[in-house]
């Protein structure tokens, strides 16, 4: 903490105000806690939630919130949609502007700071969160931006303690904990257990490739494959936009996606419009579970295998913590309490868990006498020492390269890819690639060939050589691998059963 500590520090909690910030990876909330112990948040352009995204202007002004993202719909190469992730990077390029980390996250603080001081007159003392496996280095990247930000007196505490103390549980030394925080862009498991006489984060994992985007992107394929072959030009335009236009409409579809996974926590239905049409297609409750299903079975086996490298068993926890914007989901929580054999915790709102907890926890510290408040730098906020980092597990593979080959080619046999009538259904857990950067997979299908007309009534199939050209070096390709495919693929099976049976032989 920098500034004015011994002031800070003969304060009682309720003589003044404080102000708890989440600086997520996605969005950033600020809770505000009036002498008289109110608690509100700060609003940004009238909203409770500012956008993390920030916009590099020519001049080296750092846009935030919508304002970014309304100016990215005509700049989108000067814009960054989650700087926080490049917090161990000494400097990066946005365009062929130079920029800092430091820089950026200051220009998010910097809106938190004007608005506090727009509602009170003065920033108060803050608390930041900040994800518990970052280094020092990061830790003072995030204190050189608040002191750039405004921010005079500043604390920073772990996330996963924030996300304790948000929902009023324990931190007795004796108690076990797992903090699940899911996001947009991934998620982060940190079990706290005992750990040198005190309960301390002693393992954290994740897997920041799954997400609620994720979940996003399996109801946009959806609606692709609903809307048909005839509407494959729209969908190329959400996917790669090149005109203003056609950003404006792919920020417009993707909220509109959002909205409705989120209006399906109460309706059982929701109608969600096709860009550019006036087609409606309805999406049920039973769609989200089965979108959901496979990010909420990723997350319970990474939990659950961050609780084995930590020696915790779910016998154990007395408590499991969900947060994070995509916590509400149901699926979420009945397949971790079925994995894990107990009920989690969810604070409400969640979507100020993190700035809440790290609000309470601030005001606590605040309360101790001078000689008992914990150390700045977050050493003694729950993190004595680095916490072992648990890599996530490979995502099962259906088979073997051969076997992956071997079904290639006979798609490509079967039917080539000119040939698709329809955007192709996405499976439940696409590519990792974030929704703001495309469409997943819409962007490699190829533009439509129109297929000979037959003087003949009675078209042959489509996959015969009476509609190849074989001036075209793609349909020379398809033509050869109908006529070989299958005797290259049993050469193959046959070469390597033979090299099977000469090692085996020696």
């Amino acid at each position: 903490m920098s500034g004015s500590r011994e002031d800070s520090a003969l304060r009682p909690a309720g003589s003044g105000p404080l102000l708890g910030v989440d600086l997520g990876l996605t969005n950033t909330v600020a809770l505000l806690r009036r002498p008289d112990g109110r608690s509100s948040p700060l609003l940004f352009d009238g909203e409770p939630v500012l956008p993390s995204g920030v916009l590099l202007d020519a001049d080296g002004t750092v846009r935030v919130g919508r304002d970014a993202e309304r100016a990215a719909a005509s700049d989108p190469d000067h814009f960054e949609p989650a700087p926080r992730r490049h917090i161990t990077e000494q400097k990066f390029r946005l365009g062929e502007r130079d920029t800092t980390p430091t820089d950026l996250l200051a220009g998010v603080l910097t809106a938190v700071a004007k608005s506090a001081e727009a509602t009170l007159g003065t920033v108060p003392p803050a608390a930041l969160t900040y994800p518990v496996r970052w280094a020092a280095a990061e830790q003072q990247t995030l204190r050189e931006a608040a002191g750039h930000a405004g921010f005079a007196d500043v604390t920073l505490i772990p996330e996963p303690v924030a996300a304790v103390a948000a929902v009023g549980a324990s931190m007795a030394v004796e108690r076990r904990l797992v903090v699940v925080d899911v996001g947009a862009r991934g998620f982060d498991v940190s079990v706290l257990a005992p750990s040198s006489g005190r309960l301390a984060v002693v393992a954290v994992g994740g897997d920041p490739t799954v997400g609620g985007r994720r979940i996003d992107a399996a109801i946009a394929a959806h609606l692709a494959a609903a809307a048909g072959r005839q509407r494959r030009e729209i969908w190329r335009a959400i996917d790669r936009p090149r005109t203003l236009d056609q950003r404006r409409a792919q920020r417009e579809f993707w909220a509109d996606v959002r909205a409705a996974k989120e209006a399906l926590d109460e309706a059982e239905f929701v109608p969600v419009s096709v860009p550019g049409t006036a087609d409606i297609v309805p999406l049920t409750r039973a769609d989200l579970e089965r979108f959901a299903r496979p990010v909420a079975d990723r997350v319970a086996r990474v939990t659950a295998r961050v609780l084995r490298e930590a020696q915790v068993t779910p016998e154990e926890l007395d408590a499991i913590v969900l947060v994070g914007g995509s916590a509400p989901l149901p699926t979420l929580w009945v397949t971790l309490r079925d994995t894990l054999g107990i009920e989690p915790v969810q604070p409400d709102p969640p979507a100020f868990a993190m700035a809440g907890g790290a609000l309470g926890r601030l005001a606590a510290d605040l309360a101790l006498p001078v000689g008992t408040r914990p150390a700045a730098g977050g050493a003694a906020m729950g993190v004595p020492r680095p916490p072992r980092v648990v890599a996530p597990p490979r995502l099962p593979v259906a088979g073997g390269a051969f076997t992956r080959v071997a079904r290639a080619a006979a798609r490509l046999v079967r039917r080539p890819v000119a040939e698709i009538s329809a955007p192709p259904r996405r499976a439940a857990l696409p590519a990792p690639r974030q929704p703001e950067d495309g469409l997943p997979g819409l962007a490699a299908l190829p533009a439509l060939r129109p297929i000979p007309e037959v003087p003949d009534q009675r078209r042959a199939p489509l996959h015969s050589a009476a509609h190849r050209d074989p001036s075209q070096p793609y349909e020379r390709a398809a033509l050869a691998w109908t006529r070989f495919g299958w005797f290259l693929v049993l050469l193959a099976i046959v070469a390597v059963l033979a090299v099977a049976g000469f090692v085996l032989v020696l």
